[in-house]
């Protein structure tokens, strides 16, 4: 069971990207299944389960990930009090093509003590797990809140195809909706 703050972050990431998805039109966002606590199992009968996962409602027949029925396009994790080695396993994992076979991966860290939490979004590069993008979200003592940047999730590692018109686009979570998201994390933590 997630902790308040793992619950906070799974629906609010959740509500900020079906929030830009909307703004594409076109039943996008419907287009989608969120996955809270979805799981795989490979082969050997050993595997994980995500905070969230994400895939498109409609697949190619016959596609299966790993004898799974679901293939998570995009997973994210949230770490609240886990390390950063535990984090970068999950990540391994989840893009590993005979385990979990996500297109992308982001990962969520929040300090427990302390208003900041990073997140970084990972893709599998030359069979590695590589960084694709990294931001912060901190809270100054004055009550500012400053994002580094736009979380950016490419159109097709979620739908796992390509646009096709031009309303489709690459997810682009804004300064204010991390804000957001940020905002419910903190408040659940009592930050």
């Amino acid at each position: 069971m997630p902790s308040p703050e793992h619950a906070a972050a799974i629906g609010a990431l959740n509500k900020e990207m079906r929030r830009d998805l909307d703004s594409m039109g076109h039943g996008l966002s419907d287009a989608i299944i969120g996955y809270p606590g979805g799981g795989t199992r490979p082969q050997n009968g050993k595997g994980k389960d995500t905070d969230i996962a994400f895939g498109p409602m409609r697949r190619a027949v016959g596609e299966r990930a790993n004898g799974n029925e679901t293939r998570y396009t995009v997973v994210a994790e949230i770490a609240i009090s886990e390390t950063e080695t535990k984090l970068k396993r999950d990540t391994d994992f989840w893009l590993d093509p005979l385990r979990g076979n996500a297109n992308l991966v982001i990962t969520i860290k929040a300090s427990r003590k302390l208003a900041y939490i990073k997140i970084d979004t990972w893709q599998r590069v030359n069979d590695r797990s590589h960084c694709t993008g990294s931001l912060s979200i901190t809270k100054t003592t004055q009550g500012r809140v400053k994002v580094t940047g736009p979380l950016r999730i490419p159109f097709d590692a979620l739908f796992d195809r390509a646009p096709t018109i031009p309303a489709e686009r690459a997810i682009s979570l804004s300064v204010q909706r991390l804000q957001s998201l940020a905002e419910v994390i903190w408040t659940a933590q009592g930050i």
